[in-house]
């Protein structure tokens, strides 16, 4: 419906907005230290450092949408921070290799943050949901291979880092808003209603 869209497109632009403000973190971040990152800590560090300042810029845009229908959701920004920051350091220090380009590779880096951001927010979402939340785990796994597969489209392109790595982040965080957005309507059925007062 129109209606489930307009809410979409809200969860749409908190990612945008999320993303903007990660990236001016992370650019930051990366002109003042981010030689010294590279010269004197393994890759995992850097894994870390991106997944945190990214968990937390969609933990919290997220959560300013998610605040509207769910009580005593802040927990959802923590639990953001520490999947995301694991699963980059797992893709980084772990998943990297010669043949990093290779398609079943970029693939299990996706499944490793799908599944860690999922299976995190599952925790949170599970005490306030009545269906079965867990379908959030696979609704965020299948969200973040579609956006590594985006990523791998502009880097097939010859369009050079960060453009295809922001595509992989706006698609997953993003795509993966039309899953919660069937969660939180089968979860109530006045949720459609709802988003006529948005």
């Amino acid at each position: 419906s129109s209606l489930y869209w307009t809410s979409w497109f809200r969860w749409l632009g908190f990612t945008v907005v999320g993303l903007l403000a990660g990236l001016v973190v992370f650019f930051i971040i990366g002109a003042t230290v981010g030689e010294t990152l590279d010269a004197e800590f393994p890759e995992f560090v850097f894994g870390m450092v991106l997944g945190t300042i990214f968990g937390a810029a969609f933990g919290v845009a997220h959560w300013l949408f998610l605040r509207r229908y769910l009580s005593g959701i802040a927990i959802w920004i923590p639990a953001t921070i520490i999947a995301f920051a694991l699963a980059a350091a797992v893709v980084f220090g772990l998943l990297n290799s010669s043949d990093a380009a290779s398609l079943p590779l970029r693939l299990l880096h996706a499944t490793v943050v799908g599944l860690s951001l999922g299976t995190a927010q599952w925790l949170v979402l599970r005490p306030r949901l009545s269906n079965p939340a867990y379908a959030w785990v696979l609704f965020s796994i299948g969200a973040w291979i579609i956006g590594e597969l985006a990523g791998i489209a502009l880097q097939n392109l010859q369009l050079q880092e960060p453009l295809p790595l922001m595509a992989i982040f706006l698609v997953g965080a993003s795509l993966s808003g039309l899953g919660m957005i069937w969660l939180l309507r089968q979860a109530s059925p006045h949720y459609s209603l709802s988003l006529i007062h948005i």
